[in-house]
């Protein structure tokens, strides 16, 4: 069985470790959560399983802001710059934002920056 969640976080400001504030901060997550059958055979000696029974696959990070690709990445967490994020209007309890994923201009980095 696979579950897919898909999330976009909005914050009007944000804190990386804290210690750099961000503001405005989009971010987008995909993740996927695959679940497999028990393990049929006895596990290893002093332990209840012997192989992980879900697995997780996590997409980079997809963020709109410059200086959080920026702190992310020199974290190690795997992110991607993107040119927009949004939210889209609520209809009932459902949204339709989208992800632009064209990265954003050098220039507006430099910019986002100072």
């Amino acid at each position: 069985m696979a579950t897919l969640l898909l999330m976009v976080q909005d914050y009007e400001k944000g804190t990386l470790e804290g210690l750099i504030r961000i503001k405005p901060m989009k971010m987008s997550h995909i993740w996927i959560e695959i679940e497999v059958p028990e393990e049929v055979d006895s596990a290893l000696p002093s332990t209840t399983a012997s192989l992980p029974t879900v697995y997780y696959y996590i997409l980079p990070h997809q963020i709109e802001s410059c200086l959080a690709y920026i702190a992310l990445t020199l974290t190690g967490i795997d992110s991607q710059l993107v040119k927009e994020i949004t939210l889209g209007e609520r209809s009932g309890d459902q949204r339709l934002g989208r992800v632009m994923e064209k990265a954003p201009i050098r220039s507006r980095c430099i910019a986002e920056l100072k």
